[in-house]
C-alpha cells in the first residue's frame, strides 16, 4: 500500500519508515500514532541540525538569539501616506474577518469531533445504527443479549519483559510491537501472542485505554489481552471496549491499576456475529470520514495562519 512518506524513501528513510508506523496506528493505536509522529518531529529537527552544520543548542540563555532595542532602531521601513495606511487597514481587517469566519467552522469541526464520535457509538452500542439491517435481515430486535464481559470474552494479562530488550526502532532484529498499559511501548525480538486482539491497559496514568493488535506481537504484564471466541468478532469488542471508558474503574493509588476481576463483572450488549460485523463496517466507514473531516479542518486551520501572514507580508510591500 502506498504512503504519504514514501517520498523520503530514497533520501530519509527513517522519516519513511516512521511516517508509515504512524499511519498503520491511526486508527487501531492512536497513541502510538502520535508517539512515531513526535519523533518524526525530532528526527527532522536533527537532521535540520547535521545537515546545515549548526550548532546544537546547549540550553544556555546565551546561546539563544535576541532581539535588542538598539538592533531595531537602523531598521528601515518603508511609510505610505496616511490615506493609504488607512486604505491597507481596512483592506486587511476586511480579509482577516473573512479568514476569521472560516477558522471558526473550521474550530468546530477540529472540537466536536470527540462529540460526534461519542454520538456515533451510542448510536452503534444501542442498537439504533443497525436498526434497518436487522429488519431487511429479518432479525429480531430482541437478538442482543446480555452478558458479562468475562462470560463473553477471555482477558489475560500479558508476561515482564525486561526494559533493555525493548527497542525504540522496529527493524529485523525487533520485529514485533510490544504493549504495556499504554500502548505500544516500542518492539523485541519475541512475541506472547498473535491474531487480532484488543488490549486493555490496566497500569498507569492511561490505564482503561483500549488498542487493536493484529498479527504477531508482544504484552507485558500492565497489558491485559482480549481473546474472542468465534461469536464474538474481534474488532466489535475492540469499539465496545473503547466506548466503556473503562479508566473509571481503575483503583485510587498513586499507580492507577484496573483488576481484570473488575473488568469480567461488567455488563455488555451482545448482538449476532453478522450485526457485529455490519456494526463495524459502518463504524469504519464513519469514523474515516469523520477523521478525514477534522484532518481537512485541521489543515485548513493551519492555512489560514499562514494566509494572515501572507496578506500582511503583501501588505507592507504595497501589493494590496
Amino acid at each position: 500500500m502506498s504512503s504519504s512518506f514514501d517520498c523520503f524513501e530514497k533520501e530519509f528513510p527513517v522519516l519513511t519508515k516512521l511516517g508509515k508506523l504512524a499511519e498503520s496506528y491511526c486508527y487501531t493505536d492512536p497513541n502510538s500514532a502520535l508517539y512515531k509522529i513526535r519523533k518524526i518531529g525530532e528526527t527532522i529537527t536533527a537532521l535540520i541540525y547535521e545537515y546545515d552544520s549548526l550548532p546544537v543548542p546547549t540550553g544556555n540563555i546565551s546561546d539563544i538569539s535576541q532581539i535588542t532595542r538598539q538592533s531595531l532602531i537602523g531598521v528601515l521601513i518603508p511609510i505610505s501616506p496616511i490615506i493609504e495606511q488607512q486604505r491597507i487597514v481596512n483592506r486587511i481587517e476586511s480579509m482577516f474577518a473573512e479568514l476569521d469566519e472560516a477558522k471558526e467552522k473550521a474550530q468546530n469541526v477540529v472540537d466536536s469531533f470527540e462529540t460526534r464520535k461519542a454520538a456515533i457509538f451510542h448510536q452503534a452500542f444501542t442498537g439504533n445504527l443497525t436498526a434497518k439491517w436487522r429488519k431487511e435481515n429479518g432479525i429480531s430486535d430482541d437478538s442482543w443479549e446480555a452478558k458479562t464481559i468475562g462470560d463473553a470474552m477471555k482477558l489475560q494479562a500479558g508476561k515482564n519483559i525486561s526494559a533493555g530488550s525493548i527497542s525504540q526502532v522496529q527493524d529485523e532484529n525487533n520485529n514485533y510491537p510490544c504493549f504495556d498499559g499504554n500502548g505500544i511501548r516500542g518492539f523485541v525480538s519475541l512475541y506472547n501472542n498473535e491474531g487480532i486482539h484488543p488490549i486493555i491497559g490496566r497500569q498507569g496514568a492511561l490505564c482503561g485505554n483500549v488498542n487493536l493488535a493484529s498479527e504477531k506481537f508482544y504484552a507485558t504484564e500492565h497489558a491485559v489481552v482480549v481473546t474472542c471466541p468465534s461469536n464474538i468478532y474481534p474488532k466489535w469488542a475492540y469499539y465496545t471496549l473503547t466506548t466503556m471508558n473503562l479508566n473509571q474503574y481503575a483503583t485510587a493509588t498513586a499507580q492507577p491499576g484496573l483488576a481484570v476481576s473488575n473488568i469480567n463483572k461488567l455488563t455488555i450488549s451482545v448482538p449476532l456475529i453478522s450485526e457485529q460485523q455490519e456494526i463495524v463496517r459502518i463504524l469504519d466507514t464513519i469514523l474515516e470520514n469523520e477523521s478525514s473531516a477534522k484532518f481537512a479542518a485541521e489543515q485548513v486551520l493551519e492555512k489560514i495562519d499562514l494566509l494572515k501572514k501572507f496578506i500582511l507580508a503583501r501588505a507592507f510591500r504595497g501589493e494590496l
